[in-house]
């Protein structure tokens, strides 16, 4: 049967000289003695069948010399006790288990052994045979070998061993003092023998009762480790609703505000309006950052970043990186240096880029003077990129916690400038994702090396690295009029009105719908929209999946959609990739956007 699992708390002490090794009404008690009576009756049966066949031997043994109706007659008796106690363990497993019943079971057990102890002792009085040593030597033996043999299973419950011992043997010993100075050397052996059992039972008993407690103890342990797990699991899973709710709620008027941001270009044209709004550019492209990294982590927790791995060079990925970061280093007067002599390498250009750019944020963002490293080199089938600083450093003890979420050096006021300390954590998850090894070198005050170890690619499998290059950066060209009709579904009053203002200012005609119905309704009055563009949260729990399927059936027509979301749930990241449809996070950038409404011009031409 299933072990029971005893609470937190320290087990009292038993006393395992005792008869009984369940008195008391500590629960923890209880529990070993249950488990002890368990084992008792679960490995009873080997010496059952064992004492069984001893009667048998007997009538063999002493046929000729012992009267032959009480020999059978004790055979008879011996194998009855034997036949009850196996009804008594067959009894024990069929019945249904109550809460403190083990002692009763223990004292049953108890006296049937007390009842085999008898006949033995018995045997031992009434079969002596002074003038047959092989009768004498063989009965002797079975008295010892039984108690002997059954030291084991018996000590589980202390009490019916002894009730076996104490009667076999002393009714031996008395039948050898009696017989008179010949033997009673035999019967003070026996009783030696006795005292020798006692004490071996004793600690025999200990050590199989301490092994439950221990049993029982781990299974304490156990149990509490799981339901600290599931306290650890409930919390992460908290943390990521917490932050998949907070990010769609910010990203909404975040949303909002990029596309008016947009719009209001077309509208300034003084230097002091032109100024301020590049200073309102310039804080939402932090925010962007910000959030865009809270969505690596889930797009990284949902399980649905896959790996696009190919032969490039890492030329054109560096010299990109370079343009971008060189002037923000020379802002901080660092100094700036790529070294690159084109190393082919094998891995996703797009997931390697986004390791690579946490790592050089990093490293402007913690250096103060001196300057940075970009350095590749190949050695050994293996291509290492490696960013190395002069910033402040990472204490040894600390170099293995940078790697956690929301960790940060030397930003006790979580100074948001700084990040949310997600960078690295980013960076790990995808080294292995990617199968590439990171390694970290630092020192407090002299700087950093960190670096992407990946294997070499083949030359001669080079793609296009302007294609590469393209894959992950903003999408620019003539901004000519799009003459499209536009189906917008968002349940936000103010990201449906920036939407239109963008949309109409690229020549778009807009319909506005705050849910599936009022879209349907939309289409139903005669709109028909060459795209639909869909929130994926709306009202009373729908979502823009369900409105775009809804809109196609009506129609009868595959209406290209896009999905903008705020959610960044993995389940609900891996709910919009399974629909099949294009998925776009918000804050939208304009020029994604734009290109998407171009990339379905382009196609429809």
């Amino acid at each position: 049967m299933p072990l029971p699992v005893m609470k937190g708390e320290c087990m009292t002490s038993i006393q395992h000289g005792n008869a009984s090794a369940g008195k008391g009404t500590d629960s923890q008690t209880v529990q070993v003695t249950a488990q002890a009576i368990d084992f008792l009756y679960d490995n009873v049966n080997m010496v059952l069948y064992g004492i069984l066949l001893m009667p048998i031997a007997m009538v063999f043994v002493m046929w000729g010399r012992i009267d032959h109706a009480l020999l059978l007659l004790w055979s008879a008796v011996v194998i009855g006790i034997v036949l009850v106690r196996l009804l008594l363990v067959r009894a024990y497993k069929r019945r249904d288990p109550v809460p403190g019943d083990a002692p009763r079971w223990g004292r049953y057990f108890t006296l049937t052994a007390l009842a085999n102890g008898l006949a033995w002792g018995l045997a031992g009085m009434v079969f002596f045979s002074p003038d047959s040593a092989v009768v004498q030597v063989f009965l002797y033996t079975c008295v010892i070998g039984l108690a002997a043999g059954s030291i084991i299973v018996y000590s589980y419950w202390l009490e019916s061993y002894y009730a076996f011992i104490i009667p076999a043997f002393s009714l031996c010993a008395l039948r050898l003092v009696a017989e008179g100075e010949d033997y009673q050397w035999l019967g003070l052996l026996l009783m030696m023998l006795v005292v020798i059992l006692f004490k071996l039972g004793s600690k025999t008993s200990s050590a199989a009762l301490a092994s439950i407690r221990l049993h029982l103890e781990n299974q304490a342990l156990i149990e509490k480790l799981r339901e600290e797990k599931e306290i650890a699991e409930a919390a992460s899973r908290d943390k990521t609703r917490f932050l998949a709710s907070a990010s769609h709620d910010l990203r909404q008027p975040i949303h909002a505000l990029t596309l008016y941001s947009e719009a209001l270009h077309s509208e300034l044209n003084n230097a002091k309006g032109r100024n301020m709004l590049a200073s309102m550019g310039r804080s939402i492209a932090a925010l962007n950052q910000l959030l865009g990294s809270l969505l690596d982590i889930s797009k990284l927790d949902a399980d649905i970043v896959r790996p696009s791995c190919s032969d490039f060079s890492l030329r054109n990925l560096l010299i990109r990186l370079g343009d971008e970061y060189a002037p923000q280093a020379q802002a901080k007067g660092l100094a700036w240096c790529i070294e690159t002599d084109g190393h082919v390498v094998r891995s996703d250009p797009v997931l390697l880029e986004t390791m690579l750019r946490n790592l050089i944020s990093n490293a402007i963002r913690y250096t103060f003077k001196g300057g940075i490293v970009v350095h590749c080199r190949e050695e050994g089938g293996e291509v290492t990129v490696e960013v190395a600083d002069t910033g402040i450093g990472i204490p040894l003890e600390q170099q293995r916690e940078v790697f956690r979420e929301f960790f940060q050096l030397a930003n006790p006021e979580r100074d948001r400038s700084q990040g949310l300390g997600l960078g690295l954590s980013i960076v790990e998850r995808l080294a292995t994702l990617l199968k590439h090894r990171i390694e970290l070198e630092s020192e407090p005050g002299k700087g950093t090396r960190i670096a992407v170890v990946m294997q070499a690619g083949d030359p001669s499998l080079l793609e296009d690295d302007a294609a590469n290059g393209q894959r992950h950066g903003n999408i620019t060209g003539n901004w000519e009029s799009l003459d499209m009709e536009v189906l917008v579904i968002d349940d936000e009053a103010s990201v449906r009105e920036s939407m239109r203002v963008v949309l109409e200012d690229w020549g778009c005609e807009v319909t506005l719908a705050g849910g599936a119905q009022e879209a349907l309704d939309a289409v139903k009055n005669g709109a028909m929209p060459q795209v639909i563009i869909a929130d994926y949260r709306l009202r009373d729990g729908k979502t823009g999946v369900q409105a775009i399927k809804l809109l196609r059936q009506e129609t009868g027509s595959e209406i290209p959609a896009l999905i903008v979301t705020g959610d960044t749930h993995p389940e609900r990241l891996r709910e919009v990739q399974e629909s099949g449809f294009k998925l776009m996070h918000k804050p939208a950038q304009p020029a994604q956007l734009r290109a998407f409404l171009r990339h379905l011009l382009r196609h429809k031409a």
